[in-house]
């Protein structure tokens, strides 16, 4: 092929392709789905209200249908929804909570595209309440001849208020939906405190063992020995313990961990989370 038609063909593909990229379409509003890391940073409050420091988010996002239901999906309306794990354990626990309240905090974007920075906003979600009445001791008792349960403590009521606004979460081509930012009323019962959160998915664990730990079997309590367990019943051998850990800042910053966020490991966490 001539040399010219070669460049100028060259030169036309070219185009063709920055085209192609220029005209794909920029990410809708949405939150990635899943856990995020979350670190808390203490704006007002005082007492048991004002000791978060870092924990879980179970964080989903979704569009509402365009009439009913069954109907297609609305991408002009992306909504978010935020769960503590803490609040999810006690769930998975089988206690009974108040049916009347949700646990989860829920509203939609102010709009359903980013704005210039890239960023989505929820000024204000619903409030998550969390109410657990206090429970009775539950005592120990022989289940057969070689079987003590050994019961459960009296546990105290739960009442706790997760109030979510400015609610901001990153929308880019590299990162859709993968850093949260926040502010937080945080309620225990009459006691209150404000947060900034900042959050970050996928969440990467980030504890190394510590060397020597682990390696001895723990001795073992025998809670059965004056419960009137048969002594000829099967005795579980001790199991060496699982290894301490502590903060390794090096998993987190491994390449491809957490792309396009400055992470570490938080010590109390054992995950990595945004710097500050």
């Amino acid at each position: 092929m001539n040399t010219k038609y070669t460049t100028l063909f060259a030169a036309l593909l070219l185009m063709l392709a920055t085209g192609t990229a220029c005209d794909q379409p920029k990410p809708k509003c949405t939150a990635a789905h899943g856990n995020f890391a979350a670190t808390f940073t203490l704006v007002k409050g005082e007492g048991v209200c004002a000791e978060l420091s870092s924990g879980v988010l179970n964080v989903q996002s979704y569009n509402e249908s365009k009439n009913g239901p069954n109907s297609v999906l609305d991408q002009n309306k992306p909504t978010i929804a935020i769960q503590s794990q803490d609040t999810t354990d006690v769930l998975w626990s089988g206690r009974e909570t108040d049916p009347d309240e949700k646990t989860y905090a829920f509203g939609g974007f102010d709009a359903p595209d980013p704005d210039g920075d890239g960023i989505c906003h929820a000024k204000s979600l619903s409030t998550a309440v969390l109410k657990a009445a206090a429970t009775e001791e539950v005592p120990p008792m022989m289940v057969d001849e070689c079987t003590f349960d050994p019961g459960q403590p009296a546990q105290e009521p739960i009442d706790i208020r997760y109030d979510w606004s400015n609610v901001r979460v990153v929308v880019t081509p590299s990162a859709i939906g993968t850093k949260l930012e926040a502010d937080l009323e945080y309620s225990v019962g009459d006691c209150t405190a404000t947060y900034k959160v900042a959050a970050v998915w996928p969440l990467v664990e980030c504890g190394s063992p510590v060397e020597g730990s682990g390696d001895e079997p723990a001795p073992m309590d025998d809670p059965d020995a004056d419960a009137g367990v048969d002594p000829n019943c099967p005795v579980e051998e001790a199991e060496p313990p699982p290894p301490e850990l502590e903060a390794d800042d090096s998993i987190c910053e491994s390449q491809g961990v957490i792309p396009d966020f400055p992470v570490h490991c938080d010590p109390g966490l054992l995950m990595c989370v945004l710097d500050d």
